[in-house]
């Protein structure tokens, strides 16, 4: 499942469900601070996905009490480890913040594994967009199933 965490812009939530279409991924669930779902633009940028992803939108405590704790919460963090650090994943949720603000501090209740999409070497830009960024995730993520 992805958890989206303040995503604004309605092109980057339609790549990223157009991308959890991509990877199989059912289950999209957002903040209530994200764009809605059913904005012309979003459903423009899926091309069709939206018809097979389900859409919720729960703050983090409703998603604290839904989450199953067998499940490991996978959250982007300047700081965290590289993807392909981890072990084989079957379940778990994988958290996007906001380009502009990064992940809420309240993501830090679901005690989550922090990765990072590694720069390259000689790379001086800040961040990735957020749509790109959940797409190389969602790909490295799928490798270790």
């Amino acid at each position: 499942m992805l958890y989206l965490d303040n995503i604004s812009d309605p092109g980057n939530l339609g790549t990223i469900i157009r991308t959890a279409d991509w990877f199989g991924i059912t289950h999209v669930i957002c903040n209530n601070k994200t764009v809605d779902f059913y904005n012309p633009k979003v459903i423009q940028s899926t091309m069709g996905a939206f018809t097979r992803v389900i859409p919720s939108y729960f703050d983090i405590k409703q998603l604290e009490l839904i989450m199953p704790t067998d499940h490991p919460v996978f959250a982007t963090f300047l700081d965290g480890d590289s993807p392909s650090k981890l072990k084989t994943v079957e379940n778990g949720l994988l958290v996007m913040g906001s380009e502009s603000h990064g992940i809420s501090e309240d993501i830090l209740l679901l005690n989550p594994i922090k990765i990072t999409i590694p720069a390259g070497v000689d790379s001086v830009t800040e961040s990735l967009n957020v749509a790109i960024a959940t797409s190389i995730l969602c790909y490295e993520i799928n490798r270790k199933v």
